[in-house]
């Protein structure tokens, strides 16, 4: 068997005609005839049926077809964990993060990181949880920093997982307000009140599906683009923000005298951000000094740095 015969399986079964497999592989008919013929002979079963109107995988045949794809992704990990690894010998790191860590804390992180390693290039992909972890496990990035609720843990024998952040959802308001003199509000009563939100707020996955109901269905929503602009607004008077405690303590020194925190009652878990990296990916020297650093900036000041 030959890796090409599983390409010319799977796009025939793809495009249900081996003149358009052989057009878009831009080899011969026969070329593919011949390799599909062969393969259905070394595997003593018939792969397609072939029709006026298509050729289509025989249905005992499924689970062949679905092996072959399986056997070409497994491939393409192997080839881009090889560019990964010779990418970080040339002098690169690649990160996933989310947004809410790229919003307070990614600025100085690199600044700090390229103190020590000013030729490290560092490629940045700002992206919610499940696309972060689906880069990390394909190989694209070399770290991805997720949130978590409650006790989730991905799998230990697979993932190794270093806690940077653990925080509540908050609200705030402008100081001076009716609510922000009660200091708390109840989650179903932020329905009823104009909520100012940030896009980057939402695009993280993880967020509190009950928060996330009440930010995607309310329909008396300001919509911005950042938590800073976010908290201008609310320090205007112009509505209430529901966030993470971090993000807020961030921009203290900016707004504490204009915003007053809310505590939202609630049996709401809190979130756990982690940096997540794979046990079976070569672990740099820079990697490791690289999530010290992510490590101190979120408060664990252990790392000497």
């Amino acid at each position: 068997m030959k890796l090409e015969q599983l390409i010319y399986l799977i796009t025939v079964a793809e495009t249900k005609s081996i003149s358009k497999a052989a057009l878009q592989l831009h080899i011969s008919q026969p070329s593919i005839s011949v390799a599909i013929a062969d393969l259905e002979s070394e595997l003593g079963q018939k792969l397609f049926e072939r029709f006026p109107h298509g050729t289509f995988i025989c249905d005992d045949s499924e689970n062949i077809l679905e092996e072959a794809k399986n056997i070409l992704n497994s491939i393409e990990k192997i080839k881009s964990m090889c560019a990964r690894t010779a990418a970080n010998k040339q002098g690169m790191l690649s990160i996933a993060t989310l947004p809410s860590i790229e919003s307070v804390l990614l600025d100085d992180i690199i600044f700090s990181f390229n103190q020590k390693y000013p030729d490290i290039h560092i490629s940045s992909h700002t992206v919610p949880s499940d696309l972060g972890i689906k880069m990390l496990f394909e190989g694209s990035v070399d770290i991805s920093t997720l949130s978590f609720y409650g006790n989730i843990r991905l799998p230990e024998d697979t993932y190794m997982q270093v806690p940077l952040i653990q925080t509540k959802f908050i609200g705030c308001i402008a100081s001076g307000q009716k609510l922000a003199k009660e200091g708390e509000v109840y989650l179903e009563d932020l329905r009823k009140i104009i909520l100012v939100n940030a896009l980057n707020n939402v695009l993280f996955s993880g967020i509190h599906k009950p928060i996330l109901d009440i930010i995607t269905h309310t329909t008396q929503l300001l919509q911005t683009k950042s938590h800073h602009s976010m908290l201008r607004m609310c320090a205007r008077g112009l509505g209430v923000a529901i966030l993470p405690e971090f993000i807020f303590d961030h921009f203290s020194s900016e707004f504490s005298k204009k915003l007053t925190k809310l505590k939202i009652k609630n049996s709401l878990q809190p979130i756990e951000y982690r940096t997540v990296y794979l046990k079976s990916r070569p672990h740099s020297e820079e990697l490791s000094y690289f999530i010290e650093v992510m490590k101190y900036f979120s408060g664990d000041h252990k790392a000497e740095i």
